[in-house]
């Protein structure tokens, strides 16, 4: 397996929940077995997962051993597995007083999590949340855009005796000024 987040991390596998009022969903995975993806697709925010936690207190969690990892999943039939990770850090992705969720970094084998790499990890996780806050926020203004512009066109097009007409609607795109048009 190819390591996915280098070299602050240093993780073999990685996933991102992203909050939502009652839960967490899955946002983005990479380096995880596909029966832990499915089990992390959507979780209450009731859940014991490490990760639920880490987003209602915007406290980070490590776990050094798959033991660790086993002791604070007491209930076999709630346990997400732990796929072929020995290590995880779950860290709060959270900015500007919003919570956006979950950061989980697994490591394939068992580590301490000094200091340093405990501090590396949450600039790590902090940098990741305003990226993560952007991105959010220009996928809402261009919805918002989009349906700004389908709201000014016509429910029908007139009727135009002896004429024959065609109409095509280009949405607003980057780098677009008001009105739908491009500059330049």
């Amino acid at each position: 397996m190819e390591t996915v987040v280098r070299p602050t991390a240093g993780g073999q596998g990685l996933v991102v929940l992203l909050a939502e009022p009652d839960r967490l969903v899955l946002g983005y995975h990479a380096g995880y077995e596909a029966h832990v993806v499915r089990q992390l697709r959507e979780l209450p925010k009731s859940h014991p997962y490490p990760a639920t936690g880490v987003a209602l207190t915007w406290q980070p969690r490590y776990f050094s051993t798959p033991e660790e990892f086993d002791a604070a999943r007491p209930d076999p039939a709630t346990a997400i597995s732990r796929g072929g990770r020995s290590a995880w850090a779950f860290l709060p992705l959270n900015t500007a007083g919003q919570t956006l969720g979950t950061l989980v970094i697994g490591y394939r084998d068992a580590r301490e999590f000094d200091p340093d790499e405990r501090a590396n990890l949450m600039a790590f996780a902090r940098t990741s949340a305003q990226a993560l806050q952007r991105a959010l926020l220009h996928q809402a203004q261009l919805s918002i855009a989009t349906a700004l512009q389908r709201a000014l066109l016509p429910a029908a097009l007139p009727t135009l005796d002896g004429a024959r007409h065609a109409v095509r609607y280009l949405p607003w795109t980057q780098g677009a000024v008001e009105g739908g048009q491009g500059g330049g």
